[in-house]
């Protein structure tokens, strides 16, 4: 949707979102903001002496309260080419990634960062405990981890090698690293939770922030960089406020199974106010709003490589047919369970049929009205491709 259908101004944008969230027939669980604060305007909060930026006010649609009623992100681009680099990345991500092992392995890898130098021990004990939940989910993960000098060495090769998260807890200017085009990730595109001070700054009059550099970085051919990144606005962050949101955000992912960097970045946002809101509500309320997504929000997160899925279908059907029978196996055949199908016609360009696979990985799609034009089925489930 443009903003030349929705308004320009925030409040605007708001107001449209509001109207599509009242209607359930088109209430959203994503939103997504393409383009800088020039083209798609951010709030700024009123409950700090900072006033930083920040798009969670989009997202309070219910209630009369500081909470998130949907995910949201924002692919920070200013060019057409930005946004074919950052559009590139996600279908790499989603769809190029390979199933076996020797070529997918950067999947089971984690970059863990936590300098202690200024705001203590405790971003040390953080990166463990991300260690500690990956570990429940993925044992085959190994972990790139410094907590002690060498910092930027340490995140320039371990990104070059290939991580699927990068997650860095410590001062402002992120211990002398910034991204830059030194970086030749190539396709080994990490998903990047990197809380501290400035590393958010995506309204900043001052340049591109950090967050919206990371997802930048490279070119539709030759990405580079991160695929997504959570950064902080302003300068003002505080340790404790830091360690609860990115705990928060990777607890979501491996302890909840969220499968999407939004919903992780809710968890954190609604986390933080269950710890603090009663003590601290003020600061609960601004670091939700100085926590922010660059990238899709509603884009795919692997915790290790994922495995293939088998679409099993008739190749054709009669005409006005209004039942469609799916199976979904793995590669060996096995049926696989709570699988998502859906069933679009290219011709309709709308979705006629979708639904969930039974314990045999099994589903009767129902067409209302029959089918009367060639159907594109897809099949999704989280870690899996």
């Amino acid at each position: 949707v443009s903003t030349q259908e929705t308004g320009s101004s925030s409040s605007a944008i708001k107001n449209f979102i509001q109207i599509q969230y009242n209607d359930p027939a088109t209430r959203p669980d994503y939103i997504i903001l393409i383009g800088d604060t020039p083209q798609i305007p951010t709030h700024y909060e009123n409950f700090s002496n900072y006033n930083g930026e920040g798009d969670y006010p989009y997202t309070f649609l219910a209630g009369d309260d500081y909470l998130g009623d949907a995910f949201i992100g924002r692919i920070s681009v200013e060019t057409a080419d930005q946004l074919s680099t950052v559009l590139s990345k996600v279908y790499k991500y989603e769809k190029d990634i390979a199933n076996d092992a020797t070529a997918a392995a950067w999947l089971n890898r984690i970059l863990l960062i936590g300098d202690p130098s200024t705001s203590g021990i405790s971003c040390v004990y953080n990166s463990k405990y991300i260690k500690e939940l990956a570990e429940r989910v993925n044992p085959d993960y190994s972990f790139i981890e410094n907590y002690s000098s060498g910092f930027s060495s340490t995140i320039n090769s371990g990104i070059n090698e290939g991580v699927n998260f990068f997650s860095y807890r410590g001062y402002i200017n992120m211990s002398g690293w910034s991204p830059s085009s030194s970086l030749n990730n190539g396709s080994k595109l990490p998903h990047a939770v990197i809380l501290t001070c400035g590393t958010g700054n995506f309204g900043s009059s001052y340049g591109t922030g950090t967050s919206e550099t990371f997802i930048r970085l490279g070119t539709a051919q030759n990405p580079s960089g991160a695929v997504t990144a959570i950064g902080m606005a302003t300068s003002g962050t505080h340790t404790m406020f830091n360690n609860t949101l990115n705990a928060a955000i990777f607890n979501g992912i491996f302890a909840h199974n969220m499968r999407s960097m939004g919903e992780a970045l809710l968890n954190g946002r609604l986390y933080i106010r269950e710890v603090y809101g009663a003590t601290n509500s003020n600061e609960a309320n601004y670091f939700a709003h100085w926590c922010n997504l660059m990238g899709d929000p509603s884009m795919e997160v692997f915790v290790g490589i994922p495995e293939s899925l088998q679409i099993n279908a008739p190749a054709t059907l009669t005409l006005g047919t209004n039942l469609l029978d799916v199976s979904i196996t793995d590669a060996n055949g096995n049926p696989m369970a709570n699988a998502s199908v859906t069933a679009f016609s290219e011709d309709e360009n709308q979705i006629v049929a979708r639904g969930y696979t039974d314990e045999f990985g099994n589903i009767s799609l129902h067409i209302e009205g029959g089918i009367s034009s060639s159907l594109l089925l897809t099949a999704a489930k989280n870690d899996k491709k």
